[in-house]
């Protein structure tokens, strides 16, 4: 078998760009000053962030004192149901990170609410200076849901008699017109008044109980 120039050329280009791909690891950070937050479960969120060399040297010079990555503090806002400004917080709590992280683990020690993160630091005479702010985040919903309505037992009744209609058919019958039976059944049903398919009253106002 014989390689044409033309085609050699072609593979080694392949074999290089194979290795130089296989060699390339990502950046620690992108040189930005930005945090994030995610939820990981109703109770623990994960954020991750970075500060640029230019905001570290922007804080110094507005200040007037040496930015201390040895201060730095993630600032968590309980923002739950309200039009968060940055000062009218239900609450918050601070924790101080290790000056080498880039993400950290958070317990919210609550559930159902929303949040926001900043990333900051304290001044020598008390002030906390916001770095960045997060994106805003309402945490997964603990337990189960209290919505209720007679509905969905009204909806799980009729697919049960669907269910049996398909045990009650001719055993001859082909599963081709068992399906469309069972179609044209759930198509009468869908074209009830929504007051007889959940339980309301012949008035349309929902039932009392």
């Amino acid at each position: 078998m014989t390689f044409t120039k033309e085609n050699l050329s072609s593979k080694l280009n392949k074999v290089n760009k194979a290795v130089s791909y296989q060699n390339c690891d990502l950046p620690r950070t992108y040189n930005d000053t930005k945090i994030v937050i995610l939820p990981k479960d109703p109770i623990w969120i994960y954020t991750y962030w970075e500060i640029s060399t230019h905001t570290i040297e922007e804080f110094q010079s507005k200040d007037g004192e040496p930015f201390n990555i040895l201060s730095l503090v993630l600032r968590v806002y309980d923002i739950s149901y309200i039009d968060f400004d940055g000062f009218n917080a239900n609450k918050y709590f601070d924790i101080k990170i290790h000056p080498d992280a880039l993400s950290w683990y958070i317990n919210l020690g609550e559930y159902n609410c929303s949040w926001c993160v900043d990333l900051g630091y304290f001044l020598r005479d008390g002030r906390f200076i916001t770095i960045a702010r997060s994106n805003t985040l309402t945490s997964p919903r603990y337990g189960i849901s209290d919505i209720t309505e007679e509905q969905w037992a009204s909806l799980k009744l009729e697919f049960e008699k669907l269910l049996k209609m398909s045990n009650d058919v001719n055993n001859s019958l082909s599963s081709y017109d068992l399906v469309k039976a069972m179609q044209v059944h759930w198509e009468e049903f869908l074209k009830l008044p929504s007051s007889k398919v959940f339980g309301g009253s012949s008035s349309g106002r929902p039932l009392s109980y």
